[in-house]
């Protein structure tokens, strides 16, 4: 069986194949179709990525009749979570719950302590009395020339 008949298979009735070269000699039986959009977010890259990567010619990719570009993405390479990411994940996310928590805290700590600072600015005006600005000193023929 070449490619084109697995490409021609009941998973893609009517399409028109035109292969471009890859490393290997094309897309494996467990591999999924997908346009470009859909698998730049399989892969967890941009779609500008996806088409720069048909363009090098490093992924596996077809046209169909309509021009529209399908690409052959292994599930392994996709971003689907293992069970050590999802532990890590689920370990970070504990932690950064901790540091929301503490933060909050100092936060409701802090604005207590400004709240009592507010508070007192009348007291502390009111205990406070205005002092004048002394005179300047007069010069000392000031003082002995005036009466």
């Amino acid at each position: 069986m070449t490619v084109n008949d697995r490409l021609r298979g009941s998973d893609a009735p009517g399409v028109s194949v035109i292969l471009y070269p890859v490393e290997d000699k094309g897309p494996g039986p467990d591999m999924d179709r997908l346009t470009v959009p859909d698998a730049a977010k399989a892969l967890g890259i941009s779609v500008d990525a996806v088409r720069k990567r048909i363009q090098r010619g490093t992924i596996h990719h077809a046209r169909d009749e309509q021009h529209r570009v399908w690409v052959w993405v292994d599930p392994s390479e996709t971003g689907m979570d293992t069970d050590q990411d999802t532990e890590a994940s689920t370990v970070l996310v504990a932690s950064l719950q901790d540091q929301i928590r503490f933060l909050r805290e100092e936060l409701q700590r802090k604005d207590a302590i400004l709240l009592s600072l507010t508070e007192r600015i009348p007291e502390l005006e009111a205990r406070e009395p205005k002092e004048e600005e002394p005179e300047p000193p007069r010069s000392w023929w000031r003082r002995i020339l005036s009466p």
